[in-house]
């Protein structure tokens, strides 16, 4: 039993640590999508700001955010797992992969 208490006081920091990594690069996203689209009138042109903040292999969740409406907070929580798969990517990957973003 004392093994078991060990084993997860050990490994909580660490899965506290990974969750504010993750808070942080969806924040990221957020941050960079709205100051992109700081004056943008066009719906389409702000929906193209949030496609390049995002992670290019989370674009198509970022277009379902905006289309379908009726379940953006779902599509938001899809987002923030999708960004999250990329906190631990490697460099080519962020850069140039998957993980790269235009913004």
């Amino acid at each position: 039993m004392y093994k078991v208490i060990l084993v997860f006081i050990l490994f909580l920091p660490i899965t506290a640590l990974a969750q504010n990594l993750e808070r942080e690069a969806y924040d990221q996203v957020v941050a960079n999508a709205k100051k992109c689209s700081e004056g943008v009138i066009s719906g389409q042109k702000r929906i193209n700001c949030w496609v390049k903040a995002a992670p290019e292999k989370c674009e198509n969740i970022v277009l379902d955010m905006f289309h379908d409406r009726m379940n953006r907070l779902k599509h938001r929580k899809k987002l923030y797992s999708c960004v999250a798969t990329c906190v631990d990517a490697g460099f080519l990957s962020r850069k140039f992969g998957q993980c790269s973003t235009s913004l």
